[in-house]
């Protein structure tokens, strides 16, 4: 077996921890439980039911977005993805604001759905957060 595979079966057998996981009552967990699918990708594509929830309903911002990120990962899905960072550009919190712009960006043409939200958002921020904008919006009009 190669590495790559031995390590698909590693992270295969993680998956059902994972899951539950998410239900963790701590932000911090069910947080880094979306971030371990999301690395783990398209092996664990039957997480992706719970990940849509998660994305849509968790109380907290940054659950929701690595959730989101998650799902895009791991099954492909960009409309539910997509929606929950385009809700994130309005998040109070800059840190939230800054990674809804980078995983728009990072979407590709699934996220240039999103290029009148992110120009709009140009009128308000400056400095690097203004950087960064252009610099997706530059990426997402290729």
């Amino acid at each position: 077996m190669s590495l790559r595979g031995e390590l698909t079966a590693k992270a295969a057998m993680m998956i059902p921890y994972l899951l539950l996981a998410l239900d963790d009552p701590l932000d911090e967990v069910r947080g880094s439980a979306a971030h371990m699918l999301e690395r783990i990708g398209p092996e664990a594509v039957w997480a992706s039911g719970r990940l849509m929830v998660v994305a849509r309903t968790d109380p907290k911002s940054l659950v929701r977005l690595r959730a989101a990120r998650a799902l895009w990962r791991t099954s492909g899905e960009t409309s539910v993805s997509l929606g929950v960072f385009v809700d994130l550009l309005k998040d109070p919190d800059s840190d939230q604001r800054r990674l809804a712009v980078l995983s728009i960006r990072d979407l590709g043409q699934a996220g240039r759905a999103a290029l009148p939200e992110l120009e709009r958002m140009l009128s308000r921020e400056e400095g690097e957060m203004r950087k960064l904008l252009v610099d997706a919006v530059e990426w997402l009009r290729r």
